[in-house]
């Protein structure tokens, strides 16, 4: 098989673009960490508490803008943080 050089092309941007979303992915999560807060949380995991939040981060893995989401989420449930 050929591979044309548009799709080697594609192929080169996914992987650019995933590794840049993984790197503010992982800023998003240094932050909330540094707030006290669990990111795994946002994942669909449960903290000690068996607390349980809507899976934010997961969703952000797969395209899904829920930032306004996320922020009203953070803000309503984390007044004190």
């Amino acid at each position: 098989m050929k591979v044309s050089k548009h799709i080697k092309a594609q192929i080169h941007k996914a992987a650019k673009l995933k590794a840049e979303a993984n790197e503010i992915v992982s800023e998003i999560e240094n932050y909330l960490i540094s707030k006290g807060i669990d990111p795994n949380m946002f994942r669909g995991t449960s903290n000690n508490e068996g607390f349980v939040a809507p899976d934010y981060l997961t969703d952000l893995d797969y395209g899904i803008d829920v930032t306004d989401d996320l922020v009203a989420f953070l803000e309503s449930e984390f007044k004190d943080f």
